[in-house]
């Protein structure tokens, strides 16, 4: 199920949302028991991931899950190697929710980013060649926007 939001001239789309996991194996095996498969799996610790989230040294491995017969992934499972640094931040940067954004990412954020707490203007990620870019709510929760490559 796709759910589109109309806001202002551009589309926003539910992408994802990011889950913690301590041991992936445990988790990749407690998720595969409730139906889900492994979409994708990779590694960063690359200074990408660091200036995205803004801690320096902070490494990542994630999952993307999906529920087949759809092969879209529905959530990560996020596993930090740098616990100290996140678990003592109360998981604030793993808990997030992701959404595609059908535009300009730089454009939205040359826009917004005097009424909008960016953590890092766009990047390109590393492993696709999706812009990335992570926002604050009011409240302080993680808002991971993507804008795909055009096809």
């Amino acid at each position: 199920m796709k759910i589109f939001r109309k806001v202002g001239s551009t589309n926003v789309k539910f992408r994802h949302a990011g889950v913690l996991s301590s041991d992936l194996d445990k988790s990749k095996e407690f998720y595969a028991k409730l139906g889900f498969k492994v979409v994708k799996e990779n590694h960063l610790d690359n200074r990408y991931i660091q200036t995205l989230l803004g801690i320096p040294g902070l490494t990542l491995t994630y999952v993307k899950m999906c529920l087949p017969p759809d092969t879209t992934p529905l959530f990560e499972l996020h596993h930090w190697t740098h616990t100290d640094v996140i678990y003592g931040l109360k998981n604030k940067y793993t808990a997030h929710i992701a959404l595609t954004y059908e535009g300009s990412l730089k454009s939205f954020y040359l826009k917004h980013n005097s009424d909008i707490k960016f953590i890092s203007e766009p990047l390109r990620a590393t492993d696709s060649k999706c812009k990335v870019c992570f926002i604050e709510d009011p409240d302080g929760n993680l808002v991971e926007l993507v804008e795909d490559p055009k096809k």
